[in-house]
C-alpha cells in the first residue's frame, strides 16, 4: 500500500488508476517490492481510500518525508541521460497519394491567382484533371502492392 501511495503522488494519478497501472507495469511491481510478475490488481481502489483514512494525513505525510530521506542525495543527479531510441517521432514519408494532394493543392492556389487575373474560372478544369491524376496514381498503386 505504502508503494501504491508514493506511485500515486510521484505520478499525480487517481486510486484506480495507479491500481490499473500497477498491474500493467512491471516497473511498478518491483518498485512495491514485488519479485514476479502478476497480472492480478493488487487491491481494489477503494482499499487505497481506507488506507490513507487509517494512517491519516501526518501518516501519509510521514511516508513521504521518509522516502525522501532515504533517497536523499541519491535522487540529486547532477546529469541525466535519456535514451530517446524508443521515442516517437513525428515523421511521415511520402506517398504518391500525399504528393498528389499536395500538388492539387498548389495547382488550386495558381488556378484561382489566374483567374482573378484573367477572369477564366481555371478551377473547374483543374478539379476534374486532378480526379484522373488521383484516380491514375492510385490505380497504379493497388496494381504494384
Amino acid at each position: 500500500m505504502v508503494g501504491l501511495l508514493i506511485l500515486k503522488q510521484l505520478e499525480n494519478l487517481s486510486d484506480e488508476r495507479v491500481v490499473l497501472a500497477w498491474k500493467q507495469n512491471p516497473y511498478y511491481q518491483a518498485f512495491c517490492g514485488i519479485k514476479n510478475f502478476h497480472n492480478q490488481l493488487p487491491c481494489h481502489a477503494t482499499e487505497l481510500v481506507h488506507f490513507r483514512k487509517r494512517i491519516g494525513a501526518k501518516g501519509v505525510e510521514k511516508i513521504f518525508v521518509m522516502s525522501v530521506k532515504l533517497h536523499d542525495k541519491k535522487a540529486e543527479e547532477s546529469i541525466v541521460n535519456v535514451d530517446t531510441t524508443v521515442q516517437e517521432k513525428a515523421i511521415t514519408y511520402p506517398t504518391d497519394g500525399k504528393l498528389a494532394i499536395k500538388i492539387i493543392n498548389r495547382l488550386n492556389k495558381l488556378a484561382k491567382a489566374i483567374t482573378l487575373r484573367s477572369g477564366v474560372h481555371l478551377s473547374k478544369k483543374l478539379n476534374h484533371y486532378a480526379l484522373i491524376y488521383v484516380s491514375f496514381v492510385m490505380s497504379k498503386a493497388c496494381k504494384s502492392g
